[in-house]
Formats: C-alpha cells, structure tokens, sequence
C-alpha cells in the first residue's frame, strides 16, 4: 500500500468496544454472544453487495420477521460501475450511499493513523425494544455515546492504511453493517499534483494515464495491479483534499 509506511493487506481486524458506562438505555458493548455471531453470519460478513435478510421467526406474540441489512458501501459502487470514468461521474458514486437513520462526519475520512470519524446512527421506531450492541472491523472505538433522539454517535480510528472499515450493530435480533467511507492517503512518492493538493486537471490525468498490465500508473494499493480500488483512492483523496471532505 503506498499509504506511508502501512499496508492496506493486512488481516482484516475487528475491535468490540469496551463496556459503556451505565446509564439508561446504554448499549451492552461488550463482545458478541454465540447468537449475534449467528446474526453476522446472517447478515454477510464479507458479501459485495447489500441486501435485506429474514431472520428466523420468533416466539409467539413476538415479532416474527426480523431483518438484517448490509448496507453498499462506496467502494462497492466504484466496483460496479460501468459507465464512462470522469471526475462527475465517480465523484458522484460517494453520493449513493444513502443509509436512512446514518451518516458520517467527515464524510470521507483518509487513514492516516489520525484521523478520526464519527458515525451518527438513530435506530427507528421498531429498533428501540432493546439497547444495541456494536462491534467495529478495520477500526478502533475511541468514543460512544448517545446523543438527544436517541442518536447513538460512534467516535473511530480507522486501521492505518485502510481503504474499507465497518461498524455492525445488533439490535433487536437484526444485525444492521454500516460501511465506513475510508481511504488511505495517496503516498508522496507517487507525484501527483503540487504538495497536497489535488486539482481537476490531476483528476483527469491520474483516469488517463493508467501504464500497462505489466507495468501500471499510479497503483495506489499497491497489488500490482490498476482498477477499481485505485480510482476509489484517488477520488476520496480528491474530495478530500481540494474540497476539504465535501461531495
């Protein structure tokens, strides 16, 4: 990974946050009992692509539909794309993530080792029969607490390097997967733009120039190869750094 000094193959790590201080409505964050590692397996630890999952149905006179979702994460959208590569076009796909009752702050976070993300995620209605338990893969908790209308606000520290991080959250028997929009930093050895700054005219260098199969241009993770997650890299270091984090 040209990420400074890291590496973005290493084994994915997952952390389970420390139990909060109790409190009314305060999560058991603590680590996942055999039943939520059955919920995650539901929910698809590692599949591409989103999806909404029955549960098994309950007890009578409980609820007897349950679902787990996965949401897409950005990464995933760069991974299907098909149209035409341009700075709208891939621009826009950190646009598509919509996950009602979520969003991130900043909305694009480069894993630097220090910079930090926030979460926000105010379960609905129908969630709120228990206090959720959270786990977090490709990131360390650094805060958690709940805000006013019952908004839980996570406080990460993504791994070094990472360009994917994920928060899962157990609530109610329904395992929900919350990607983290994170990518690693683009190294300086790589010469692209003047200093840290990225312009429109670097953008469309960086799509134009590619090299070859044996020998490709800017291969930002460092595999050997340019696709997908390389433009990914670009484009999140792009809204990053010319626009400070904003789409």
């Amino acid at each position: 990974m040209p990420a400074e000094g890291e590496s973005s193959r290493e084994k994915p790590r997952e952390e389970v946050p420390p139990a909060a201080a109790t409190a009314p409505k305060e999560p058991a964050v603590a680590a996942m009992a055999k039943k939520e590692t059955a919920a995650a397996a539901a929910a698809g630890e590692s599949e591409p692509s989103a999806s909404s999952r029955q549960a098994p149905a309950g007890k009578p006179g409980e609820q007897s539909r349950k679902q787990s979702v996965s949401y897409r994460s950005v990464l995933e959208q760069f991974q299907t794309f098909t149209g035409v590569k341009t700075p709208k076009a891939l621009i826009a796909l950190f646009d598509q993530n919509v996950m009602p009752g979520i969003r991130q702050e900043p909305p694009v976070v480069l894993s630097d080792g220090d910079a930090t993300a926030k979460v926000f995620i105010t379960p609905s209605s129908s969630q709120e029969t228990e206090s959720p338990n959270f786990a977090l893969k490709e990131a360390k908790l650094v805060s958690l607490k709940m805000e006013e209308n019952n908004t839980w606000v996570i406080e990460l520290l993504p791994a070094k390097g990472a360009y994917k991080a994920t928060v899962r959250m157990l609530q109610s028997g329904a395992m929900t997967e919350i990607p983290v929009t994170v990518a690693p930093p683009i190294s300086k050895t790589m010469k692209i733009g003047k200093g840290d700054a990225l312009t429109e005219a670097d953008f469309i260098m960086f799509l134009k120039e590619r090299g070859t199969g044996k020998a490709p241009r800017f291969d930002l993770d460092g595999d050997g190869k340019r696709d997908y997650i390389d433009d990914y890299i670009f484009t999140a270091n792009y809204l990053v750094k010319s626009r400070g984090g904003k789409r």
